[in-house]
């Protein structure tokens, strides 16, 4: 199933790339297990949860040699996304008069800035 393409309008293949963009990083991302987010994960361990993984997924479908190729590719995203993670929950977190002072700029009705919709 997809989107009919007349829908799209002339931004069809901006979309359509967004889109699969999208879901080959949901894909990645499955590989992301919650221990590498608490410990100092290195690459082997992370490829070594990865083709054990692919082993099973793709079975003699495809030859070792390809399944490490993809088993590698995935490792090397998953360590950089688990290092952008654990790097972004060092940062400062924000106290909750700060929150409170951020509400009362945004006036009386703040709104998602993603989708515009009013809080409720």
């Amino acid at each position: 199933m997809s989107f009919p393409d007349p829908m799209l309008g002339f931004r069809r293949d901006l979309l359509k790339g967004d889109m699969y963009r999208e879901w080959g990083r949901w894909f990645i991302e499955q590989f992301i297990d919650v221990k590498y987010l608490s410990s100092n994960v290195t690459y082997p361990e992370i490829f070594y949860d990865v083709f054990r993984i692919i082993d099973t997924i793709c079975g003699w479908t495809y030859d070792r040699t390809d399944k490490m190729e993809v088993s590698g590719i995935i490792s090397r995203y998953v360590l950089q996304r688990v290092k952008i993670i654990t790097e972004s929950n060092k940062r400062r977190r924000v106290s909750l008069s700060e929150r409170r002072e951020l509400l009362d700029l945004l006036g009386e009705k703040p709104r998602c800035w993603l989708t515009g919709m009013p809080f409720s």
